[in-house]
């Protein structure tokens, strides 16, 4: 999986959630009520319970990101400052990168967008070089920008 933004600019995660096999159609990415876009990277069942305990409000502690032999699970607020906030095995913390990737194909995101590309541009060339990416493409703004 590859979740990929730029500054205040879209998301655009692929849809393959992999470990020993594939399965597509996994949601990574949705808009929350105060606009915040909530992403996760890594297993589906982590995806799941990210995005639940993000909508949910997060009320109580998020879900543990646990860190395989061959995955990161990670959870991501993007707001619409530009800032990141990223969930990890370690803890939280914000940033503010003028791009962003996570997933097996965030080396290929970056370098398309190090190179100009836009986040669903990114996306397509993960999906392309990456095995473990795949899918159909989703992409959310934040609100001022539809």
């Amino acid at each position: 999986m590859t979740s990929s933004s730029s500054r205040s600019g879209p998301v655009a995660p692929s849809t393959r959630s992999s470990r020993a096999f594939s399965s597509s159609g996994v949601v990574k990415i949705c808009r929350r009520h105060d606009g915040v876009l909530v992403g996760a990277a890594g297993d589906a069942g982590y995806n799941a319970a990210f995005l639940k305990w993000a909508l949910d409000g997060e009320g109580k502690p998020p879900p543990d990101a646990k860190v395989g032999d061959k995955e990161t699970n990670t959870g991501l607020l993007f707001h619409a400052d530009g800032s990141v906030e990223l969930y990890e095995s370690s803890g939280s913390f914000v940033m503010r990168p003028p791009y962003h990737a996570e997933g097996s194909g965030l080396s290929v995101a970056l370098g398309a967008m190090f190179a100009g590309a836009d986040a669903e541009t990114a996306a397509r060339a993960a999906i392309a070089h990456d095995a473990f990416c795949g899918g159909e493409i989703t992409v959310l703004r934040h609100k001022k920008e539809e």
